[in-house]
């Protein structure tokens, strides 16, 4: 069981609806790598990725 997090979330939406799409976040820097992915959720459009142990900045993509 992990004692830490680090959670990215958000919503996304389509036409201001509820929207279910794939969420990667993606380090920045000169090795850039994926931190962790999910899919959104299809009723509120709501996702949350646990990035740690990774503090620095970070780009959250959503692809249908």
């Amino acid at each position: 069981m992990a004692l830490t997090t680090n959670i990215i979330s958000g919503n996304v939406k389509k036409l201001d609806l509820p929207f279910a799409a794939h969420v990667v976040a993606v380090s920045t820097g000169l090795n850039p790598a994926i931190l962790g992915s999910t899919m959104s959720s299809e009723v509120t459009g709501d996702y949350a990725i646990d990035v740690y142990p990774h503090t620095g900045d970070t780009l959250v993509y959503v692809a249908p």
